[in-house]
């Protein structure tokens, strides 16, 4: 047993690598290696604890409070001399009460093993694999959190409301897809072009597992998380829909598109066009029955998916879905707050903070030909 659920000092706890951690004592800082890691600790309300986190996270919106903290490399290239500095804080000798969070990912140069490895020389510093993008470990990796912070309370609000709505949503998916075949999905990330070195999504990524209960087969059966194909195999595959994500961003610095901006309308519909043009792809099925859709990758992982990107991929699933008409998200987005702030998404905070309840239009993706604004971020 951890000794985290006692809540003394020395704590001893185990992280989603199967790596036992010794967290000296009360935690009152921490380095946030990633977007999922700085989300975590900000929605369970512990974010003036963030002392340094990586670049890119602070150019977000949902981050704009943290823009002044040091940043620490990027996600996938680690300033280890900068954590190093971070950590003493311009003393001969550290205080104790800092830990590092990062991604698991076995054998990675960005894993937390290689992490920890590379900062061994700094002795007492707290090291943790925590993913926060993965349905089946999700709550444990919250509640493991909000103990390391002192913010048990928090993590139990937020970890019921994820369970609530997990299984509403996991219900709706049940019966909407019990008399319907499998679609075949084929994945793929938004920094992928041309015909070979496409990266998509394996077994292990987030937004697999998420097709999958969703009532999706993956045509990608490797169990690595982003493996490499090339165009001519999934022209093979035939895919029944195709799914490419994307990290675009507003040019107003909202979330997803704004349906009301030339630059961004037109930067949007040029998205499926390189997919599209490529050899083969008007011999797949999912161009010929318009089913390709573009999508903003930040609602495929993390805090928000379990309950919007889980409902994305069930209507995108469904041949037909009314979801897939193009609306304003206005009325919708409203019931839906509603009903999902109680523990709050972050998602759900951060765009009341920016006035989206308020019927501005907002495109989260594109549907082959067509910008879609669905209830609940479809595409």
């Amino acid at each position: 047993m951890d000794s985290a659920e006692a809540g003394g000092y020395p704590m001893t706890v185990t992280d989603s690598a199967g790596r036992e951690v010794t967290i000296p004592m009360p935690v009152q800082r921490a380095i946030a290696l990633n977007t999922d890691a700085a989300e975590a600790v900000t929605i369970l309300g512990a974010s003036n604890t963030i002392v340094g986190l990586a670049e890119g996270i602070k150019e977000t919106y949902e981050f704009y409070s943290l823009k002044d903290r040091p940043s620490v490399g990027t996600w996938n290239d680690i300033d280890y001399e900068m954590i190093g500095e971070i950590a003493y804080n311009g003393s001969q000798v550290m205080t104790l009460d800092i830990i590092v969070v990062g991604y698991v990912y076995p054998g990675k140069p960005n894993g937390v093993e290689a992490v920890s490895t590379n900062l061994e020389s700094i002795e007492g510093l707290s090291v943790l694999g925590l993913d926060f993008y993965k349905e089946e470990t999700l709550g444990r990796e919250l509640s493991l959190l909000g103990s390391i912070l002192g913010k048990e309370g928090r993590a139990r609000e937020v970890v019921n409301w994820h369970d609530e709505r997990a299984s509403e949503v996991e219900s709706e998916v049940e019966s909407a897809v019990a008399d319907l075949d499998r679609p075949r999905v084929y994945l793929e990330s938004g920094s992928s072009t041309g015909v070979g070195e496409l990266t998509t999504f394996g077994a292990q990524s987030g937004s697999a597992m998420l097709l999958e209960k969703a009532g999706g087969e993956n045509v990608v059966k490797e169990e690595l998380a982003y493996p490499k194909v090339d165009w001519e195999w999934v022209v093979s595959q035939n895919p029944d829909v195709i799914i490419k994500t994307d990290y675009l961003k507003a040019s107003d610095g909202l979330p997803g598109w704004s349906a009301t901006s030339p630059e961004d309308s037109n930067e949007l519909e040029t998205k499926p066009d390189e997919l599209l043009s490529r050899p083969g792809a008007e011999e797949i099925s999912a161009v010929k029955n318009g089913r390709v859709y573009i999508v903003k990758a930040q609602i495929l992982f993390g805090m928000d998916s379990v309950f919007l990107a889980f409902s994305f991929w069930q209507r995108s699933s469904i041949p037909g879905s009314s979801w897939m008409r193009r609306r304003s998200t206005g009325s919708i987005w409203s019931s839906w707050a509603s009903r999902s702030k109680r523990a709050g998404s972050s998602y759900i905070r951060r765009c009341e903070a920016s006035k989206l309840e308020s019927g501005q239009r907002r495109v989260m993706g594109h549907k082959f030909g067509q910008p879609v604004s669905p209830p609940i971020f479809k595409i």
